[in-house]
């Protein structure tokens, strides 16, 4: 209706482009009386003036639509900024959900709630790895002696006679074959005085290492002491000949009870000097036999005397060691 009563509104509403007016949505309706009002008013004012009006209609009408647009714009962009917040917030623990974890020992697969039996070489390999976590446990407790100066003359020469060379002949820094054919060729020809000061030197260090040892032992408890010679004598059993570990002598380790056999085969070295003169090998099946053949009243001696020693075992250990001894004496 409003389009059909601007194209029969007279000259001056005919000068009007219906098609800028309407060629959007409207979401205001123009009035009928007020076309009429328009219409009236071509017989007594400009066309100017009634233009400049119908142009502001005309804003008015596309500024209603343009706010509309960009309501809906901002109300889009604001939903996009929400969006991305929210993916935002969630990236972290998507990141931790998907964080690999850490690697470790492989868990044994099970069969029947059992574990899966291993190949013949499967098991030789978890053995071997086995022995070496083992070794490596054992070595720490074993602890690691002080650097300890040379006891032997040999050494202390061999030592002192490798500065001097390397700076005679800076080659042999390189070490190997060279230096050692060296040192020893400079050690054969020594004077006898020379040798004299040095097996001084070497009766020096034996007395200076026995104190630096023994204030190593002291900055130990007896009892990391003790453990450290059990490491150490199961790392020779492990190791075999590649172990050169010693037991530390530490004088106030608990000394265990000897059995009666031990007592009697002490005892009977003592009393004869023809078994203490005998190899190792007859001397032991000499007191072996000799100890088949007393009688069950002899022994109880021996036993008595265990039985002593094993009380007096119980008592120091728990005074050293604060703690109880092992049921097996």
């Amino acid at each position: 209706m409003p389009v059909k009563l601007a194209r029969q509104g007279g000259a001056l509403l005919q000068h009007i482009n219906t098609s800028d007016v309407f060629s959007r949505p409207v979401r205001q309706m123009i009035s009928h009386a007020h076309i009429q009002r328009i219409s009236m008013l071509s017989s007594g004012r400009s066309a100017g003036l009634l233009s400049a009006r119908i142009s502001i209609l005309s804003r008015s009408l596309t500024n209603t639509y343009a706010t509309a647009a960009k309501a809906k714009e901002s109300e889009s962009k604001v939903r996009k900024v929400k969006s991305r917040v929210a993916k935002e917030k969630q990236e972290p623990e998507s990141e931790q959900e998907t964080t690999k974890p850490k690697r470790g020992r492989p868990k044994k697969e099970l069969v029947d709630g059992k574990p899966k039996e291993l190949t013949p070489k499967q098991q030789e390999a978890q053995n071997a790895r086995d022995k070496r976590q083992e070794i490596l446990q054992l070595k720490e407790k074993a602890l690691t002696l002080p650097d300890l100066n040379p006891v032997n003359w040999g050494s202390v020469a061999r030592k002192a006679l490798a500065e001097i060379a390397m700076k005679e002949k800076p080659e042999l820094r390189r070490g190997g074959p060279s230096l050692l054919n060296e040192l020893m060729e400079r050690v054969r020809v020594l004077p006898e005085e020379e040798i004299e000061r040095y097996k001084k030197t070497a009766l020096e260090n034996k007395d200076k290492n026995e104190e630096v040892m023994n204030k190593w032992i002291q900055s130990y408890t007896p009892a990391q002491i003790r453990d450290a010679n059990a490491a150490r004598h199961k790392l020779h059993k492990l190791e075999k000949k590649r172990s050169r570990l010693r037991l530390i002598n530490d004088p106030r380790l608990v000394s265990r009870p000897a059995p009666p056999y031990v007592i009697f085969s002490r005892i009977r070295t003592e009393e004869d000097p023809e078994l203490k003169n005998l190899p190792f090998v007859e001397r032991s099946r000499a007191i072996a036999a000799q100890w088949k053949e007393l009688a069950s009243e002899e022994k109880k001696a021996y036993y008595q005397t265990f039985e002593e020693d094993k009380e007096r075992y119980q008592r120091e250990y728990k005074e050293v060691y604060g703690e109880k001894p092992a049921s097996k004496a």
